[in-house]
């Protein structure tokens, strides 16, 4: 199995710290978009893993993703919401995944709920046309090279903060 970075990106708003690591389960490089009242930069080690958070005066979901996806450094990157929280051994889980799929630019995983709300995935299969509209972000992990190839991103007039506020999600799959 090829060695990959993996890297979560968050979409969060008002962190005053730096708990939500913690509170999430990261283990891997991470970029938090924190859309709060202050513009900062903030880079530090966080359990031998690059962390930084994107404190940033704005909002809307699109421009918060896309700001973390333009800095983003990792082979394969997982978009994140602020209250999700990461199984153990996330990171090898989704490595094997991309080494069993190596032609995947990007695979979709389930969320593990409480009260299931969500489509839940049973076997592998290929995300097309025909079904692509049943998952949201926080279930996408990327190939970064091939994102930025293509130069995909997120709409920022859909999701949370704008006039249309959802659909970003589906439109970055489309």
């Amino acid at each position: 199995m090829d060695k990959h970075t993996v890297q979560v990106l968050v979409a969060a708003m008002n962190q005053t710290d730096h708990s939500l690591l913690d509170k999430m389960n990261i283990d891997s490089d991470v970029i938090v978009g924190n859309q709060c009242t202050f513009n900062s930069i903030e880079k530090f080690m966080y359990k031998s893993h690059n962390a930084v958070y994107l404190n940033f005066n704005e909002r809307g979901v699109g421009l918060n993703r896309n700001n973390s996806l333009i800095r983003a450094t990792g082979d394969i990157c997982l978009f994140a919401d602020d209250d999700m929280r990461y199984v153990d051994n996330y990171v090898e889980k989704i490595e094997s995944a991309f080494d069993e799929n190596p032609d995947a630019d990007v695979i979709v995983f389930n969320l593990i709920e409480k009260n299931p709300t969500r489509y839940i995935i049973k076997k592998a299969h290929r995300v097309t046309w025909f079904n692509y509209l049943r998952y949201g972000t926080a279930r996408i992990s990327i190939r970064l090279d091939k994102i930025k190839k293509n130069a995909i991103y997120f709409n920022q007039c859909f999701g949370g903060g704008t006039d249309y506020s959802h659909g970003e999600d589906n439109l970055f799959l489309t």
